[in-house]
This record gives structure tokens, sequence and C-alpha cells, in this order.
């Protein structure tokens, strides 16, 4: 079992093969984090509610508050793992020169209700570098991200998007927000070449180029900046396939603009293959701005990517420890427990359960859907019997415990 819903709208509580799935690939990507320098951290569920709405984007109704009654103080439930990370740095006494950081956390966010899977309460793993500028640092989350989601089994990686808020900035100030709201018409009204217009707006329309066809765009670009930005993509690339040898597809995409009050210009996505679908599971990019957000004295240039660990864990299914249920009256316990130590020594591999009720009530176990992977082993005082929906494993079972049972 996964998950239940709550009482409450998109809340959940979430059972032990959800949690271990999120347990798992965390433990697995902080061991490859770990060992190109990231530190582990948790930052903390509560923030200051005014510093946290005005660091950010995101409108005040999306935010979850608290609040102490007797001393009348208003707090913000943690929303953005990102943005609490670079509140942290950016209240360091002192600068640090470059800091790389992991977090598995909780984060709380009102979200669209028809999307499925989406919850307002839920786990994401951020991957952080602050205080760098060097794109090798953002090819660096993007390898680790990928690495991880290279490793989840019965799914594929479909591709990896950078795209550029920046190519449009770099025009103007602000027209990237532009074009997301309003159109690529907007363009129209740009300083730049009626022959960049035109190009820029055709590539527009791709949902995604090659970098190939983004080599050929680039030179046909008279616009230097806009070449400059565009630069900047190709390098990550370049570090991503040469140098952290990435051998799935990477796209460039000029229409991808999520994220312009979030983003400073460079946006990751990575996008999994699960039963034929495309999921959107690791989003990243720069956040050059966030720190100075929370302190102004301070600029540090930073980059990040979120791992969707909780969406993750509704699509695949782990291969769970197989579970025997074993019922024996309480009565019974200490004259059968000899036989239940070599039942578990016998069955090593299996998840044993020694629940102290009557045999008699198993039909209420066989319709619970907390047991219904189990298989029941019911130990009556002269006799036992093996209950289980796969006949293999029942005859298995039967096989390597009548004996046991047999010369007790």
């Amino acid at each position: 079992m996964k998950s239940k819903k709550t009482k409450i709208p998109q809340f959940y509580d979430v059972f032990d093969e959800e949690i271990g799935i999120i347990r798992r690939n965390y433990e697995y990507l902080l061991k490859e984090a770990k060992q190109m320098g990231f530190i582990e951290i948790e930052t903390s569920s509560i923030e200051l509610r005014e510093r946290y709405i005005n660091a950010t984007g995101v409108h005040f109704s999306k935010i979850f508050e608290v609040r102490r009654p007797k001393q009348g103080n208003q707090f913000a439930l943690q929303a953005d793992l990102a943005m609490s990370m670079s509140r942290f740095v950016a209240d360091l006494p002192t600068v640090v020169p470059a800091l790389k950081l992991i977090q598995l956390g909780k984060m709380y966010r009102d979200r669209i209700s028809t999307l499925p899977g989406y919850r307002r309460e839920f786990k994401q793993i951020l991957l952080g570098e602050w205080g760098v500028e060097s794109l090798y640092s953002d090819a660096e989350i993007i390898f680790l991200a990928y690495k991880m989601l290279k490793n989840i089994p019965n799914s594929k990686i479909s591709y990896i998007e950078i795209s550029n808020a920046n190519v449009f900035n770099s025009i103007s100030e602000g027209l990237a927000e532009r074009i997301r709201f309003n159109g690529i018409e907007v363009l129209d009204n740009e300083k730049i070449s009626e022959q960049d217009k035109e190009i820029i707006k055709k590539e527009f329309t791709k949902e995604q180029i090659s970098f190939s066809e983004l080599e050929l765009l680039e030179n046909k670009l008279h616009n230097m900046k806009v070449r400059e930005e565009l630069q900047k993509a190709k390098e990550i690339k370049i570090f991503l396939t040469d140098f952290f040898k990435v051998s799935d597809e990477i796209f460039f995409s000029l229409k991808n603009l999520e994220g312009t009050g979030h983003y400073s210009g460079l946006h990751y996505r990575i996008y999994l293959d699960i039963a034929g679908d495309n999921y959107l599971i690791g989003d990243g990019g720069r956040i050059d701005t966030l720190c100075n957000k929370f302190n102004s004295s301070k600029n540090i240039p930073a980059v990040c990517m979120g791992i969707g660990v909780q969406v993750l864990a509704q699509l695949i299914s782990d291969i769970p420890k197989k579970k025997i249920t074993i019922l024996v009256d309480s009565k019974l316990i200490k004259e059968k427990w000899s036989i239940i130590d070599r039942i578990r020594e016998e069955l090593i591999d299996y998840s044993i359960s020694v629940i102290p009720k009557s045999p008699s009530n198993k039909k209420k176990f066989f319709k619970s859907e907390f047991y219904q992977d189990n298989t029941f082993i019911l130990l009556e005082e002269d006799s036992f019997e093996v209950r289980s929906n796969d006949k293999e494993v029942k005859e298995y079972i039967v096989y390597k415990i009548k004996d046991i049972v047999s010369k007790s």
C-alpha cells in the first residue's frame, strides 16, 4: 500500500511502499552527491511569513500559514526548498566562497486539484550550489539528478531540456515574462533586426530544438547578446555529453518560459518515460537572485535542481519483501515460540509478523487491505495451515515448515 486520502483535500497518509521508494532513491543520490562534495541539510519547515512571501513570486494565497495565537505571531510553512536553502545561505554571517547542499524536504503548497498525483503536502529532493558562476556547476547537478533517475527500474530517460529566458531578456528586461503571458507577438515591438525576429519567432513554435539546429540558428542571428545566451546552453550540453558522458537526448527549447519569476535565466528539465508516458521529474535552473531577495547585501550566484520524488513514488512500483503473518492464540505463544523462531530461521527471506490472535480471526485479516499481499501461517495447538493467494508460495512454505511444526 502506498497512501490513503485524509479528510483534507490533497493531503495523504503515506505508507511503507511509497516511503521506501523515496528513501531508497534519496539514499542512492545522497551517496553520489556526497562523493562530489555535497553537504546534507534540513531547513526549518517554518519561515517568517512576510519575509518569505516578499522573496517569492508565488501569490500569498498559495502559502500555508501557521499561527501562535498567544503571541500573535504568524509564520509560513516551507513552500520551496530552493527558497529556504537560499535563505539559509543569505543569513550566514560570512560569505561562503562555494557551498554544495542536498536536501530531502517536505513542502506545503496549494496546488491545482485537477492534476493527478499533485499533493499539498509533499517531499522533494533539492540539489543546489551557491557561490558559483561556472556552468560546470549547472552540468554537475543536472548529471546527479540524471544519474539517479537513470537508476529507476522499469523506466528510462526521455530527454533533458535546456532553456534560457535570458535569450529574450537580453533583448529587453522582462521580455521573457511578457512573451510568456502575452505571446511571441510581443517581440514585434522590440528593437532587433527583422531577420532576427523572424528566426526567433519561427524557432519559438518548436517544442524541441536539437543542438545541431541550435548551432545553425546561432550562426544566422545578428544580435550578439542573444547569441551569447545560446552559447551558455551549448556549454552546458558539452559538459554533460563530453565530460559527464550523458548518452540520452538533450534538447534546447525557446518555448519553455515557465518559472520566469523564480529562475534567473537558464532552466533545466528532465523527463522520465514510465510505461510509455513522459513525466517531468527533474526541474531546476539558475537562481542567482534568490539570496539577494532575503538579504539585499548578498548577491550570491546559485543553481539548483529539484527532483519530484513524491510524484515519482506514486508512478513506480516497489518490489516489497514477501510478507508472512503468523496467527497464533496469545495463550499458545510461549508454547509455540521455538517453532516460531525456527520458522523465522528457515524463511529468512520473508518479513514475518507474529500476531497474538486466534486463527479463528483469519477472515478479518484476509479481508483487510493491510494484509492483502500476505501469506498466512495459522498455528493451532496440534496443527497448522498455510493460506496464500499464490499457490507456489503456499506449497513452498508448507514444504519448508512442515517438519518444524510436526516434530514439535
